[in-house]
């Protein structure tokens, strides 16, 4: 991730000598839950809504297409239902820096790019008492993870989206995939092996500060 970031700077220091610069602020909600891939089935996994807000900027290298980059708060995390009356809620807050290549058609928008995040804080909210949990640094997880392996302290992933602009306010809509697996060498109890990634919906709106 350290060389992902060492591009960005470059990136941004040499655009922004070639190109115009414009900056935003931008809010709006994730709906989030953490993929298991080949996992017991203990408990049934249900989406999360969070906030994601956070500034960015424009660097316009023609007409049609410029180079987002921006720094956000994003929640993400999921819920855990138990089979009691309310659900497990692990909740997870990332600092995250996109950069997205954005190609303008007229007013609509098609963006696509990578982010990195660090993880700022993770927290538990239990619902139905009794079940029985698993504690795992800081947060109860399904019971195939094992008590020495937690979250992961970093993410790295991909996103794609589509907006639409109408200066100087931008709505727009995006999903976003990590590539690192957040419990690393979690395992089922037959010792096959597990993986858990954040996959996160966004919808949100956008306020050019271009004069």
């Amino acid at each position: 991730m350290k060389r992902f970031f060492t591009v960005l700077l470059f990136l941004f220091f040499f655009k922004s000598a070639h190109a115009q610069v414009k900056f935003g602020v931008q809010a709006g909600f994730n709906v989030s839950k953490i993929a298991f891939h080949n996992y017991d089935t203990y408990t049934d996994q249900k989406q999360r809504l969070s906030p994601k807000l956070g500034i960015y900027a424009d660097f316009e290298i023609s007409q049609s297409f410029l180079i987002r980059p921006g720094v956000f708060y994003s929640g993400k995390g999921t819920e855990y239902d138990f089979g009691g009356s309310d659900n497990d809620v692990a909740i997870s807050e990332y600092a995250e820096i996109p950069v997205n290549a954005v190609l303008k058609l007229h007013k609509v928008e098609i963006f696509a790019g990578l982010y990195g995040a660090v993880l700022l804080k993770k927290r538990f909210k239990p619902g139905a008492e009794g079940m029985d949990r698993l504690y795992v640094d800081g947060m109860y997880l399904p019971r195939y993870v094992p008590e020495d392996k937690g979250l992961r302290r970093a993410d790295f992933g991909f996103q794609m989206g589509v907006g639409y602009n109408f200066q100087p306010m931008r709505v727009s809509a995006g999903f976003s995939r990590g590539f690192y697996n957040l419990f690393q060498k979690a395992s089922n109890y037959d010792g096959s092996k597990s993986t858990a990634f954040n996959k996160v919906f966004n919808v949100s709106i956008a306020y050019s500060l271009a004069k």
